[in-house]
């Protein structure tokens, strides 16, 4: 009892799963998805209140407020590392997707498998980055 306890303070995300595969989707589940997640959610429900409120969301108006906004806001929603930023996580959702249409036909089920296919994905969002960064 006393020597389980002693282990607890690192937590079942340090413990758990040896090697970059686990690192990564454990760094990926808590950050991508709760930081990338506010802002799909604050932007999903700005777009439903938008009416409510009076706003007009037509393209020509958010060009117009984009055209208008301060000049380090557009250097800050411009800039390189941002742009990084979105192409390795749409990069990612994409090929780690793909992996779960392939688990739900019953693909890679196995310990090994899931490995396997967690290095192909990083794999293929270090490829897909780049190709996008290079468009």
């Amino acid at each position: 009892m006393y020597s389980s306890l002693a282990h607890r303070f690192t937590g079942v995300g340090l413990s758990v799963g040896e090697g970059l595969c686990p690192l990564v989707f454990r760094i990926d589940g808590g950050f991508l998805y709760v930081v990338g997640g506010q802002g799909v959610y604050a932007g999903a429900i700005g777009y439903l209140a938008a009416p409510l409120v009076g706003a007009d969301l037509e393209a020509a108006t958010i060009i117009d407020a984009v055209h208008a906004a301060p000049g380090w806001l557009k250097l800050t929603l411009k800039a390189p590392t941002r742009r990084r930023h979105i192409a390795a996580a749409v990069s990612y959702h994409t090929w780690n997707g793909v992996r779960h249409l392939a688990w739900d036909a019953g693909k890679f089920m196995t310990l090994k498998g899931s490995y396997g296919s967690g290095y192909a994905v990083l794999g293929a969002t270090a490829v897909s980055t780049v190709a996008l960064l290079a468009l």
